[in-house]
């Protein structure tokens, strides 16, 4: 009776979303507090245990409250004698002869599964399918012998976090193909986010159930799975193309978010000194995707949702900058979210640390469970990666994994860092290799401090990038009508035009402007002739009086200094 079971007992079935029928006719009971000691062998810090019989058996798996810790922090949530072996649970109901047979993980999901008619019984354990003989040959245990196995749909439930945890997956393909080795046909269900079968099914109906995605064991998700059994050589053996094969090959082109250089799976830097506008060059890209706006000839082909990781502003500053730029802004169309070191901090929470492998995994898991991003920015190396020294290319080859990781997951992801005394990206070359795109930050010629936020952008690596879109550009945050910021892009140089004019107009020769602007002989000379054909310059190269207005702004003796 469910009346009989201890509080803490009833509660976590309760929240399984089994009725008390389902439970009684489970048998599920809870252990007197004096055999505890007895089933566990020793005085375990638990305080009681709920017991799960196999029926059929005198096999029994237990439930811990609380869990015990082990020493590496890991928790053991259920505990069986030692030298039980496995048993396939098979709850009351459970119709071995149906069109469709289930299996998952757990015997409360299982008793949830058959109770909303899903005919569905549990593994103890994601492991618990199979045994080895003295060769070293997988085999399912005796109990699947009870199961006409041969042309019947089996479908595997396993926990949503299949799709993120790498040995959980490797279960269910191992489990799948010995499955099929009987005969079955396998289909794999896709839970939604961090979902479990019982979570799922107090929240959705069976029909909703029965409309979740199913893979197969030959889908490509399961490729590391199928190396870890059957090796390299094996996956070096299905890839191998012949020409004719390569040719005929219908590869879906990945699309592009930001043309010509953003699209699935790019792995792209943004690079500067200190100061020059990294920061608002990606919150603009941020804007400019999740809203459908166009920077120069960059041009938003998809709205996608963007996580922005700041590792070092503070909080008032992103939000601040945020606000200006948002100001007159069409409404957002995709999510564009922060996640602030700074705020993190201040909340008490641990910060991102990228050559932390635990931070690494468990974005990479938000990133899978939200699945509302497309673009990943990380502002910046320096902060997000503490500790790795940027001269050496092995100190950073498991962050870069990482990152072929989210382009295999087909993220596009954005890295923020700064420039050396050299000009290039600070630190080993070794972290272009497998990059796409290096876009590089510099002033332009003859910027002063008072001209703020203004710079030209070029790429120094644009795999795959042509046309209009991959021309160089000055990029300038200016203020608008609304009371915020907005950005102006133009041709690179074309912000010295003016100063170029004024430079001619009195005297200076055009060399002399080439080396004191930082601007190629080439632009002076088209400068020049624009000005001439605009009338702002007579063919000698003096100032016309409306070449006078033009410059009229431009202090050329500040420009001599």
């Amino acid at each position: 009776m469910t009346s009989d079971l201890h509080p803490d007992h009833r509660r976590d079935l309760e929240k399984s979303g089994l009725s008390p029928e389902t439970i009684k006719g489970a048998g599920v009971y809870s252990v007197p507090p004096d055999q505890i000691k007895k089933i566990m062998g020793w005085d375990a810090p638990v305080n009681s245990l709920l017991a799960f019989p196999y029926h059929g058996t005198d096999f029994i798996r237990y439930k811990l409250f609380p869990p015990l810790t082990d020493k590496n922090g890991k928790d053991q949530k259920y505990y069986q004698q030692r030298g039980s072996g496995i048993r396939l649970y098979r709850p009351v109901g459970f119709d071995d002869k149906a069109a469709v047979i289930r299996f998952t993980e757990g015997e409360k999901k299982a008793l949830k599964g058959t109770q909303e008619e899903l005919n569905v019984c549990a593994l103890g354990g994601v492991w618990n399918f199979g045994t080895k003989d003295d060769n070293g040959q997988a085999w399912l245990i005796e109990d699947f012998d009870q199961i006409e196995l041969n042309g019947r749909i089996v479908e595997i439930v396993p926990d949503a976090d299949f799709r993120i945890k790498e040995s959980v997956a490797h279960a269910v393909y191992r489990f799948g193909t010995l499955l099929e080795s009987k005969g079955a046909t396998v289909k794999v269900v896709c839970l939604p986010g961090v979902m479990k079968l019982d979570g799922y099914l107090v929240k959705y109906s069976t029909e909703d159930f029965l409309k979740l995605p199913r893979i197969t064991i030959d889908d490509p998700f399961f490729r590391p799975s199928i190396v870890r059994e059957k090796g390299l050589a094996y996956a070096i053996g299905q890839s191998v193309l012949s020409i004719q094969s390569l040719l005929k090959k219908k590869i879906e082109p990945r699309p592009f978010y930001l043309w010509p250089w953003l699209r699935a799976g790019t792995l792209a830097m943004i690079y500067s000194t200190r100061g020059y506008g990294k920061t608002f060059l990606s919150l603009v890209i941020s804007l400019a995707l999740t809203r459908k706006l166009s920077i120069g000839n960059w041009r938003t082909d998809k709205i996608v949702g963007v996580l922005y990781v700041d590792g070092e502003m503070p909080l008032e500053d992103v939000k601040d900058r945020a606000d200006l730029l948002i100001k007159g802004l069409s409404p957002e169309l995709a999510p564009f979210h922060i996640l602030s070191a700074a705020a993190m901090q201040a909340d008490g929470w641990p910060t991102p640390n990228l050559t932390n492998v635990r931070w690494r995994e468990a974005l990479s898991q938000y990133l899978t469970e939200c699945g509302i991003y497309h673009v990943l920015i990380l502002d910046n190396i320096a902060s997000l990666t503490p500790g790795v020294p940027e001269g050496k290319k092995e100190d950073w080859d498991e962050v870069n994994q990482w990152l072929l990781s989210l382009r295999f997951m087909g993220l596009a992801v954005i890295l923020i860092h700064h420039a050396g005394k050299s000009g290039d990206q600070r630190g080993t070359s070794g972290r272009e290799d497998a990059l796409d795109v290096t876009i590089k930050l510099t002033r332009p010629a003859g910027y002063r401090p008072e001209d703020g936020c203004v710079f030209d952008v070029e790429f120094s690596k644009a795999r795959g990038v042509y046309g209009s879109g991959a021309a160089s550009f000055n990029f300038r945050i200016v203020q608008n009508g609304e009371g915020g910021l907005s950005w102006t892009t133009d041709a690179v140089g074309s912000d010295s035009k003016g100063k170029i004019v004024a430079l001619i107009g009195n005297g200076i020769a055009q060399k002399d402007i080439s080396a004191l602007l930082g601007c190629s002989k080439a632009w002076v000379s088209r400068c020049k002739s624009k000005a001439v054909k605009d009338g702002y310059l007579s063919k000698s190269g003096e100032l016309t009086p409306e070449g006078k207005i033009y410059c009229e702004e431009i202090d050329v003796d500040e420009l001599l200094v």
